[in-house]
């Protein structure tokens, strides 16, 4: 930690981890939000359910760490709302931040690092009861870099589909060479850099077929919104050699001839 004029902060180079899981049969999009240690305010690791029992909250085990597996115990026997019933299975999202130098009057800065990741699998046990034990394995992926030219804000090449998210927050440009998705919000993406131009985020992330991710700003243009593709969660969709996976937490956009490619939330993206 750090002290400064508005009282501690984690000291520069800490790094925040979120990992936000979303129940598959779960409606909307609440989660279980697993949150890392954050010394500042005196908290340590927690695994948030109030968004599904506001009476029980945190449900956390027990946290422990051998070499680079970091194994996170959850008691979730006491909540039916989360397990569902069968097999059970999420989606996971990975959301880091670091912490950078405080500005002059002391506020912390927090900046976006690349998230891992995460895809879900399900241990088989020898009980004889259903198993409730998870885990996920988390993949590397390349790094995101910042550029407001090298890539330009609309695919230029070749047929460009456009598309809107189902919740209208987002929209993409899709074509063979890349991806480019534009929140539709002049607040931009939380996890990007923000712009030199004024106090916001950048607003546009793309990825091209080789993985290559980047933040950009601007506009993707094209027709009339009205008349976008619009994918309901659930849905799969093949447009220009990729493979669109529709969800209530998120779109996943994935090339079909390198198996590269980017998932774009409002609170998460990153490149794979």
């Amino acid at each position: 930690m750090v002290n400064t004029a508005l009282g501690p902060i984690d000291a520069p180079g800490s790094i925040h981890t979120d990992f936000l899981i979303h129940p598959q049969h779960a409606p909307g999009e609440a989660v279980i939000q697993v949150t890392s240690p954050s010394p500042s305010v005196s908290q340590g690791w927690r695994a948030d359910v109030s968004e599904f029992d506001e009476s029980n909250p945190n449900v956390l085990t027990s946290v422990s760490s051998a070499g680079r597996v970091l194994t996170i115990v959850l008691d979730l026997s006491a909540q039916p709302k989360i397990l569902g019933t069968g097999e059970f299975k999420a989606d996971v999202d990975v959301v880091q931040m670091v912490s950078g130098q405080p500005n002059a009057n002391g506020e912390p800065n927090l900046f976006a690092v690349r998230s891992p990741q995460c895809l879900w699998t399900t241990e088989v046990t020898a009980s004889s009861t259903p198993p409730t034990s998870t885990r996920g394995i988390a993949a590397p992926v390349p790094s995101a870099t910042s550029s407001a030219s090298s890539i330009p804000p609309s695919p230029s090449d070749g047929v460009t589909t456009y598309l809107s998210t189902k919740s209208g927050q987002v929209r993409c440009a899709v074509s063979t060479a890349s991806v480019v998705c534009e929140r539709n919000s002049v607040d931009g993406f939380p996890q990007a850099p923000v712009s030199t131009t004024g106090g916001r985020n950048w607003n546009l992330a793309a990825i091209d077929a080789s993985g290559a991710f980047e933040w950009n700003e601007g506009n993707i243009g094209g027709p009339d919104p009205d008349d976008d593709l619009v994918l309901e969660y659930g849905q799969t969709q093949q447009l220009s050699g990729w493979t669109i996976d529709a969800r209530s937490n998120g779109t996943m956009f994935t090339s079909e001839a390198t198996g590269r490619g980017m998932f774009v939330s409002i609170e998460n993206v990153y490149g794979f």
